[in-house]
């Protein structure tokens, strides 16, 4: 289960153009997620065109 987006809690729907809008600017993404009952964390590079 996703948890939180570049620091915005995905706790609904409702927060994913929130979190749509900061991702336009930015060149990395950390995603915090739940595994096996514990929160992890993984920072994703964004390159353009690719």
């Amino acid at each position: 289960m996703i948890l939180r987006v570049n620091g915005v809690e995905i706790a609904s729907p409702d927060r994913c153009p929130e979190a749509y809008a900061r991702l336009r600017r930015a060149d990395r993404v950390t995603v915090t997620f739940e595994r096996r009952g514990r929160p992890r964390s993984h920072v994703y590079a964004l390159v353009e065109g690719a």
